[in-house]
């Protein structure tokens, strides 16, 4: 791994150095109240997450889909983390997977992704929709193929994140299988183990359009307000049995007496003067998969009229 990668990892893990070495937490005494004594930014007004509210999206037909690179490839070299806050998958080989397009004006490269999470199957999501919770929420981040990876966190248009929510289903989500698989072997804090070869980004997508987009920060200190965020319309399912092996994490050592590592969700920040655009030519009426109907509906409008025409 580079160092500039490793530079950007810091940051985009909270650890922030210098006089004081500040730390910070979910809960006690470094909880989110703290957080602006660690980095000013998190007192600033471009703070995420948000709530979505998807009658006040605004409509942007000059976003369009997303382009995925090298996500449909197996993952050759990769690893997961208990780094006390989350667990981390990051990647420690030759592959560059990466988004562009979409209205995000730049090739975007992957660095890792993580996961936030409730106590219960109540929360855990860090963005809501129409003020909905969710279980838990992914983020996959990367950063902006225009800078280099320690600049990264230093420009307005820096870093892109994909935010996924999850809803409960009945059956496990055999795509998650490669890293729940794994959550038991880094239970405590700075616990790490290889990925089996195999895990495919794209796997661990729902339908990735239609999408919402607003411009905001990262989540935990620096909270640096530097990120383009992408949350996806439809969410992907995980039993409450797979979402108990993540709430088995620790946040401390093994020789400590460590807090279980659940709610690691930051709290809904004000949207201010911002707007947030939905990239789709549907209704506001959105439901999960609704899209898909409509688009069923208008092919079966178009072959009857076609057929009536030919009838004639």
């Amino acid at each position: 791994m580079g160092i500039g990668i490793v530079v950007l990892l810091s940051f985009l893990l909270g650890v922030v150095t210098g006089e004081g070495d500040f730390h910070w937490n979910y809960h006690g005494g470094a909880a989110f109240n703290k957080w602006a004594a660690v980095s000013k930014f998190c007192s600033s007004n471009k703070q995420s997450p948000i709530n979505i509210e998807k009658s006040r999206a605004k409509k942007n037909s000059q976003l369009g889909k997303i382009s995925f690179i090298g996500y449909d490839s197996p993952l050759q070299s990769a690893m997961i983390k208990n780094n006390g806050h989350t667990a981390q998958v990051t990647i420690t080989g030759n592959q560059n997977p990466a988004i562009e397009a979409g209205g995000l004006g730049n090739r975007y490269k992957f660095l890792q992704l993580h996961f936030h999470w409730g106590k219960s199957d109540s929360r855990g999501s860090e963005h809501t929709i129409n003020g909905k919770e969710y279980p838990m929420e992914m983020h996959l981040v990367h950063y902006n193929n225009k800078y280099s990876p320690s600049d990264a966190d230093k420009h307005h248009d820096g870093l892109a994140v994909l935010g996924v929510l999850f809803m409960i289903s009945k059956e496990d989500n055999q795509n998650l299988s490669a890293i729940i698989d794994k959550l038991s072997s880094i239970q405590y804090k700075n616990s790490e183990v290889n990925l089996d070869k195999g895990l495919k980004l794209k796997s661990l997508l729902p339908d990735t359009f239609p999408y919402f987009r607003y411009s905001g920060s990262l989540t935990t200190p620096p909270c640096s307000e530097v990120v383009t965020w992408t949350v996806f319309v439809d969410t992907v399912e995980i039993s409450t049995a797979q979402l108990k092996q993540f709430r088995n994490l620790k946040e401390g050592m093994p020789n400590e007496d460590s807090m279980a590592l659940v709610d690691n969700h930051r709290p809904i920040q004000s949207l201010n003067q911002r707007f947030v655009h939905i990239a789709s030519g549907f209704s506001d009426n959105i439901n999960s998969g609704s899209h898909h109907l409509t688009s069923t509906f208008a092919i079966v409008i178009t072959c009857l009229i076609t057929f009536l025409h030919i009838l004639k």
